[in-house]
């Protein structure tokens, strides 16, 4: 498991600003496409629209006063499939990949967020002494492979870094790994 901190970036923010610059008027639209995805986005609930994503969100979109700002509802794997498909949609919860920048565009990175962990109860760390690293990372390939009983939930589309992303891979066929 990566340690390092990961950069969340507005995709497509840059180009569009830069496509627009000349042709600001408030017919325009930005469309910004967000998956429901606590603690980045809260679309349901009490804390609806308090995620870290959420508000940075807010933050740009006051910023752009001369566009009409629509907010859909989707997941990863379509706001991907949408930017692949070269439509004029933003999203600012999703990772830069090199895959991804070859039809999307970024801007500079916003914030830095903490990278991904596991939790486990106290009383079990021990069970996972074994697949700790040196640097005391998670290797994540191996307690999958051993721990054939492990289940892990992931988001389709969603890319949560390389090192993830490669374990994933490798069970993604398996009953490890439950897509949704």
């Amino acid at each position: 498991m990566v340690k390092k901190y990961f950069f969340f970036n507005f995709v497509a923010l840059l180009f569009m600003l830069l496509t627009f610059a000349c042709e600001c008027n408030a017919e325009q639209t930005i469309k910004w496409y967000r998956a429901d995805f606590p603690p980045a986005f809260i679309l349901h609930g009490e804390e609806k629209g308090t995620g870290y994503c959420d508000r940075m969100e807010k933050d740009v979109t006051d910023l752009l006063t001369d566009y009409t700002h629509e907010f859909y509802e989707t997941n990863y794997k379509r706001i991907v499939k949408s930017l692949r498909r070269g439509m004029n949609v933003c999203c600012a919860s999703i990772y830069k990949t090199p895959e991804r920048e070859k039809f999307s565009a970024y801007s500079d990175p916003l914030f830095i967020g903490l990278s991904n962990g596991i939790i486990i109860p106290k009383e079990k760390a021990g069970l996972y002494e074994k697949y700790m690293t040196p640097e005391k990372e998670l290797d994540l390939h191996s307690l999958l492979k051993q721990e054939q009983n492990l289940r892990i939930g992931v988001f389709s589309g969603r890319n949560y870094g390389h090192s993830i992303e490669n374990a994933i891979s490798a069970f993604r066929k398996t009953k490890t790994i439950q897509e949704r």
